[in-house]
């Protein structure tokens, strides 16, 4: 239904006296409209106020150019600072970004990805809460073979496409270097051991100790909800 106001192209194509397809064509720049007529329908829809409607548009051709990205919180440093890599690569290959926050809680990730499903993004991004469990709520996502990929806190699984760094490695040469420095005494301090991110830093932090012949004290592991 046309809004008040709204200017479309049977309006564009009234002021002109040419057809709506014809300056639906020159909206899109088509070689097939001489580049004089171009140039007026561009000049008359920018003079009516005419919005090309992009997601119609991307509808139409089964695509909306849109990409969910569901992250914890978007308030720490990291995630900001990916989230601003993402969007610098999404925006120059002409994407968009839809972000959604799950604020650790399973249920309220279910909820953005339920919602990124219905607005038809073309791929999904995802790092889990810190309740979630199994892959049940990407099942709309995985049978529709909309591109998933999770990044930082991911599944242990064989098939999921994950991108991640070597958090065991970054936990062990931490420790090493404390060792290096003279220090016994060393206090690992972790988010939620569910997840692989902190999980894995625990196991390389361990490993350090053992090699070196340190003694894990359970009081030297505090677990916390890593917020502020």
């Amino acid at each position: 239904m046309k809004k008040k106001g709204e200017v479309t192209i049977y309006d564009i194509s009234r002021a002109l006296n040419i057809s709506a397809s014809t300056v639906s064509r020159g909206l899109n720049n088509s070689p097939q409209v001489r580049k004089e007529l171009r140039k007026k329908i561009m000049h008359t829809a920018q003079e009516m106020g005419y919005q090309h409607n992009k997601f119609a548009a991307n509808l139409r051709q089964k695509r909306t150019r849109t990409l969910g990205v569901i992250i914890p919180r978007i308030d720490s440093h990291f995630m900001s600072t990916v989230i601003s890599g993402m969007e610098k690569v999404a925006n120059n290959s002409g994407y968009q970004l839809l972000i959604s926050q799950s604020e650790e809680s399973a249920a309220l990730e279910e909820a953005n990805i339920q919602a990124l499903f219905n607005s038809r993004v073309d791929g999904l991004l995802v790092s889990l809460s810190y309740e979630t469990k199994t892959k049940d709520a990407f099942a709309n996502i995985l049978r529709k073979d909309i591109p998933l990929v999770f990044f930082d806190r991911v599944f242990d699984c064989g098939n999921c496409v994950s991108v991640v760094i070597d958090n065991y490695r970054a936990g062990y040469e931490a420790t090493q270097h404390l060792v290096d420095q003279g220090c016994r005494k060393i206090v690992h301090v972790a988010g939620s051991l569910n997840r692989n991110v902190y999980n894995d830093r625990y196991r390389g932090y361990r490993q350090a100790l053992s090699d070196n012949s340190l003694p894990f004290d359970e009081k030297m592991l505090i677990v916390t909800d890593l917020g502020d």
